[in-house]
């Protein structure tokens, strides 16, 4: 259970006593200091919740933000910042906007924390505890979190107990991706295969293949509206983006309007057959245009559905984006968690024409920044990554 960790941060004595006993031997770029942030932001420091006025002064534990905190993001090398002689300890990283991760690194020095927590926060000032655990040695220690952290602005290491960490020291910390780097590469074809096939936010595309043996854990047929009545394959999604779906589907309902399901999941071996059954039809060059090869379609993820309208027969064509149910479908997907994922104008960058039908499950709060954007997922996820 996470828990929140707004009420680890506990002063430990007056003020004037803290200031004497902090023994920080160095922060190594002085433009990481806080002393330049605003005076009313809170962060936490060896005494709890202290101003920015306040943390400048006492320096015992560090904050980066910007530029530098890329550094340490996606697991680019920085070496930013060192603490001596002090504990408990408190690091924390900006991102400057908010970001996907599921691994943290961190390099303990010559001195080790005995126990610390891993922290995420949205707003720099709620926190909420996702890791706990001990350094028993001096380097690396490579922690891979139970789920995906989603949409964390701020992530921070908390060293604690004076009488167990005294002489802690982290030398880098690290935080790795989960939305884009991802992945690992098959030695022998030199294909890329999708790592984070939980992640609602993995991608898959020519690039980004899914393993001939996944099937998503928690497909279910949600209680919508589907083009067959008959059970099929197809009618399935994961959990979340089927609940997603229901709750689409019933307020274009509300707008007078009937959305039709026409095709969900798919495995490995149906994408294999509809692809050389489009092959036979119009040859690879061609097919490859408007179908995905096994392993590189969406539909496998669980995460996609096609849909389409009455009155088009609940067929798949550009005309449905022409259709009130297709605008409607345009303007309101992102407020339910979904996106257009293959978009007019967009072809070079997703490698398919464009299919207004075709709808692909985010989250709200990722489908929104798409839709702002007027981005695709490919290129989303790589500004997440490397800005």
């Amino acid at each position: 259970m996470l828990k929140s960790y707004v009420s680890l941060f506990i002063p430990i004595v007056a003020a004037g006593f803290l200031y004497a006993s902090c023994q920080n031997k160095g922060i190594y770029d002085p433009s990481i200091e806080p002393n330049t942030a605003p005076a009313e932001q809170i962060v936490q420091g060896d005494a709890g919740n202290v101003t920015a006025t306040e943390y400048a002064a006492v320096k015992c534990s560090s904050f980066i933000s910007g530029n530098e905190a890329g550094k340490a993001f996606d697991g680019s090398t920085s070496s930013f910042w060192q603490s001596q002689n002090s504990s408990p300890q408190w690091i924390n990283i900006d991102f400057g906007y908010s970001r996907d991760f599921n691994q943290v690194k961190i390099f303990w020095g010559s001195s080790f924390a005995k126990k610390f927590t891993i922290n995420i926060s949205s707003d720099g000032s709620t926190w909420t505890t996702v890791y706990t655990g001990g350094a028993t040695k001096y380097g690396w220690q490579v922690i891979t979190l139970s789920q995906t952290m989603k949409w964390a602005r701020y992530a921070g290491v908390y060293c604690y107990d004076r009488s167990q960490n005294w002489g802690n020291q982290i030398i880098e910390l690290k935080v790795v991706n989960a939305s884009y780097y991802s992945y690992y590469t098959d030695p022998a074809t030199g294909k890329k295969y999708a790592s984070n096939t939980a992640d609602i936010s993995v991608l898959v595309n020519k690039d980004r293949n899914l393993s001939s043996t996944y099937v998503p854990s928690d497909l279910s047929v949600p209680n919508v509206t589907f083009a067959i009545s008959e059970y099929a394959e197809k009618k399935n999604m994961r959990r979340e983006a089927g609940s997603a779906l229901e709750k689409m589907f019933l307020a274009a309902q509300a707008s007078g309007l009937t959305l039709v399901a026409v095709s969900g999941y798919r495995s490995y071996a149906t994408q294999q057959t509809i692809f050389n059954n489009k092959v036979s039809l119009v040859g690879f060059t061609n097919a490859v245009k408007v179908s995905a090869q096994p392993g590189q379609s969406e539909h496998q993820t669980g995460l996609a559905m096609d849909v389409s309208c009455w009155s088009q027969g609940a067929q798949l064509t550009t005309a449905v984006g022409d259709t009130p149910e297709g605008k409607w479908l345009a303007q309101n997907a992102k407020d339910y968690g979904f996106i257009i994922r293959y978009q007019l104008g967009k072809e070079t960058i997703t490698g398919y024409s464009y299919e207004p039908w075709h709808v692909r499950y985010v989250g709200v709060t990722h489908a929104k920044a798409i839709a702002a954007g007027n981005l695709t997922l490919e290129e989303y996820l790589y500004r997440i990554a490397n800005n």
